[in-house]
């Protein structure tokens, strides 16, 4: 992802494969579905898209918001989330609402748990959080003292992993 606009796709050589081009401001994050076949981006114009692994965009995702910080596609490919501002947005992978909750300050980072049954957050509050996928809030974690730039789980979903740029809010 990139400040001019755009997410690229190269193979391991450097060679481009694609290149996403729709957002009309920085794209600050990417992910694979987990088939590998589709690419969701998210973008400070207020949109996330879900491209084809070619570079074709399928869907658009827009919300009443400034922008998209990060996103994640659950499990089975079949839902994303979306953290933009404050908010939290679940779709279906065809733009259907599911949900839509709240963090106390701006989200930094989002992933679901490999089973599907939870989502992960981490947050310029200098916490994460642990979500059931109805927005019901399971655990806070106030580990660190800066704002929390990776939020993961483990392969198994058994422990999680924060860390924090060292930068404050």
């Amino acid at each position: 992802s990139s400040y001019d606009s755009t997410a690229r796709l190269s193979d391991l050589t450097g060679k481009l494969l694609a290149e996403f081009r729709g957002h009309s401001n920085v794209v600050i994050d990417a992910v694979f579905s987990p088939d590998g076949k589709l690419i969701l981006t998210a973008g400070h114009d207020g949109s996330c898209k879900l491209w084809s692994s070619d570079g074709i965009l399928i869907q658009e995702f827009k919300g009443d918001f400034f922008g998209s910080n990060c996103v994640d596609f659950s499990p089975d490919g079949s839902t994303i989330v979306s953290g933009c501002d404050r908010t939290l947005r679940l779709w279906t992978i065809t733009n259907n609402p599911l949900h839509q909750f709240a963090h106390n300050n701006q989200v930094s980072s989002v992933s679901f748990s490999p089973d599907g049954k939870s989502i992960l957050t981490g947050s310029y509050d200098y916490s994460a959080r642990l979500w059931d996928t109805s927005g019901k809030l399971l655990k806070e974690f106030k580990d660190h003292s800066s704002i929390i730039t990776a939020a993961i789980f483990s392969p198994d979903g058994k422990s999680l992993l924060t860390s924090a740029n060292g930068f404050s809010a």
